[in-house]
């Protein structure tokens, strides 16, 4: 299983990272607000004013601005190679990606998984009443009351590496790719209609994160001789910047409106 990758709080400028067995919180010069032992943490992420911890067989959740801890909570079957998605709409709705998938709740101080109320390989609410659900190259927004839409989306037979909610929640991108691939397809879909904005080819990503608020997916290219980061503009499917990371960086890690980068060495944290 990959290690949590670094994020960054929009808000309060925070990097938040996994090393060595140790969550780390760092204020923006780059200094540890807060440390937390954490040798089997299976994915993080910022959620509101907080950022939530998943532990196996427990969640964590921590005040950011105050830089303290809320304690943890026993959160029972959750498939420990899943991962933790934080969709970029006004929903917030942690998911969690696994199978099956969960939503994450939280309820009168408590968390707890629950079922998201369709069967698919993969779900992402939109609201409380609205979700979409992937499943075998099938896209629908499901409710209560029936399917507003469904579409083909993204290839049958690859499974999703990555997805996310961009722009408000207006676009849905899937990043698909197969184990023994050379390429991965990514996909961009209207969520008020289903409609296909973009659908391309890029070479395996791996590294990749995304800034929602902007609307980007940013690679890492780690060649013999350079290491690249590219800057896709997800509404247009074209390489829009790409800069190169200093000598030695181990990590890197932007907020969701590309305002903020964070580089990591093996030494020091900087964000900028």
């Amino acid at each position: 299983m990959p290690a949590p990758r670094p994020q960054i709080d929009t808000e309060t400028r925070q990097l938040a990272l996994w090393r060595d067995g140790r969550f780390l919180l760092f204020d923006v010069s780059g200094d540890v607000r807060l440390e937390i032992n954490a040798p089997e943490l299976l994915d993080f992420g910022f959620v509101g004013g907080e950022v939530w911890l998943v532990h196996r067989g427990e969640i964590e959740r921590v005040l950011v601005r105050e830089g303290r801890s809320l304690g943890r909570q026993a959160l029972e079957h959750l498939d420990p190679s899943g991962s933790l998605l934080i969709p970029g709409s006004t929903s917030k709705i942690p998911i969690w990606l696994g199978n099956p998938p969960r939503l994450l709740i939280l309820r009168g101080g408590e968390i707890s998984a629950e079922a998201p109320g369709v069967e698919a390989e993969l779900v992402i609410p939109l609201d409380a009443s609205k979700l979409l659900a992937w499943s075998a190259g099938q896209l629908r927004l499901w409710r209560a009351i029936g399917d507003a839409w469904r579409t083909r989306a993204g290839d049958p037979g690859t499974p999703v590496a990555a997805a996310q909610l961009i722009l408000d929640g207006r676009m849905l991108v899937l990043v698909q790719q197969r184990p023994s691939s050379t390429e991965s397809r990514l996909t961009v879909v209207s969520t008020r209609d289903g409609v296909v904005h973009t659908s391309l080819k890029l070479p395996r990503a791996d590294d990749l994160r995304f800034a929602p608020r902007r609307g980007a997916l940013i690679i890492r290219d780690r060649g013999r001789d350079s290491d690249l980061v590219r800057v896709i503009d997800l509404r247009f499917g074209r390489v829009v910047r790409e800069f190169a990371l200093p000598e030695g960086t181990r990590d890197f890690a932007v907020d969701d409106a590309l305002q903020v980068v964070a580089v990591i060495t093996d030494d020091a944290v900087a964000l900028a």
